[in-house]
This record gives C-alpha cells, structure tokens and sequence, in this order.
C-alpha cells in the first residue's frame, strides 16, 4: 500500500469515526429534548420556547413523567454521553465541544430537577450547577475605585442633580433610540415590516451618531 493509500484510509477511518460520534450524540440530543420538555411538565419557566415536532411536546404531555423518573434517565444519558466513541479523541472540534455542551446541559437539567425535589444551594453552588458559572468575589475598595472613575468620566453638576446615578442618567439620555424606531428595527426582520421600516431605521441610526458625536 503506498504512502497516499495509507494517508486515504486513515482519512476515511477518521471520519467514520467522528460520524459515528455525531450520531452518537444526536440520539443523545433528541433524549435530552425530550427530558427537558418532560421537566417543563413540573416547572412551565424551564421551557422558553420549543420548535421541534409538536407531536414530542404532545407526548410530553401526555407522559407527565416525575421528577424521579427525569432525574434517573438524567443521569443515565450523561454516562450514555460519557461513552460516546471516539467524541474525545477524534480531533473535531465542533464534536468535542458539542460534547462538552450536552453534558453541561443534562448536569443543569439534573440539578434542576433536585432543585425542585427540595435541594437547597447556595447562591454560588446554584448558579454553577445551573449556568456553569459563578460570580466573581469583590472588596469594596474595587467598586470604590470604579466610582471614583466614573466621577471622572461623568462630570457634574447635572441640572437635576449633581449624585452620580442622576449625571449618568442625564448622560446616556442622548443614546437612546426612541421606541417606536427600535421597535422598526426589529420588525425589519419580519415579512410584515412596513415598507419604509428601512429608512426609518438608518434614520434613527443617524441620529445616535450624531448624538455620540456631538457629546
């Protein structure tokens, strides 16, 4: 087998595998969906929006899982998510992070679901188990010292007032677009925007500019 054989095979190896990886994971996903509009039937502000097949909601409805019952498949999928060949090691990328996002998701799900179970976090614990973050630590002495910037940045006194939440207030005036045309902006998007949406929009655009420009 010469050396552009060799280099074909491995080439057709490699991408077998993050195939088979993706697939992998696509079940992973569909179950997932599944869990999470199963846990919609205990806590109706965990689902924001759904636009999957309508008959997996239906389904979800009629099912009405418990907690328990969520909480076990939950935990099931993240080992099922765990195992899936080749996902680590076959140098895609995208697949590794979709990986790594999957399993934060069914994590926050799991946690979720003992959340409403009863469990009690703390303020840190909850926002790491639920959005993979967590806020950082501060003295007072660093908002002290960005007060004191922004007394700088923001001079006074204001004609209502010269306290530093008045001055911003009379300073970020200038770069609010009005409603009505951020609302057209929006609306340019849709199909039933009104035929001069556009213009309207650069318009108010315009005049932010010249705003910024004339502070």
């Amino acid at each position: 087998m010469d050396g552009l054989s060799v280099v074909v095979v491995c080439a057709l190896v490699m991408l077998s595998g993050s195939a088979r990886a993706a697939d992998a994971m696509n079940a992973v996903a569909e179950r997932y969906v599944h869990l999470v509009l199963a846990l919609g039937q205990h806590d109706p502000d965990y689902v924001d929006a759904f636009y999957g097949p309508a008959e997996w909601k239906t389904q979800s409805e009629k099912e009405k899982k418990s907690l328990d019952v969520i909480g076990a498949e939950a935990a099931e999928l993240s080992a099922t998510l765990a195992k899936t060949p080749d996902a680590g090691t076959s140098g895609d990328e995208v697949l590794k992070l979709r990986r790594e996002y999957l399993q934060k998701q069914i994590s926050a799900l799991a946690a979720r679901v003992r959340m409403l179970k009863g469990e009690k976090l703390k303020f840190d614990d909850e926002s790491r188990a639920l959005y993979d973050a967590v806020a950082p630590t501060y003295s007072d002495s660093h908002f002290i010292q960005i007060i004191k910037q922004l007394e700088a940045k923001i001079p006074g006194p204001s004609r209502t007032g010269d306290s530093l939440w008045e001055r911003y207030e009379m300073w970020r005036k200038p770069f609010v677009i009005p409603k009505e045309n951020s609302i057209l902006c929006f609306n340019l998007q849709s199909r039933n925007a009104a035929p001069d949406a556009g213009a309207r929009c650069a318009s108010a655009e315009r005049e932010f500019h010249r705003r910024v420009r004339d502070q």
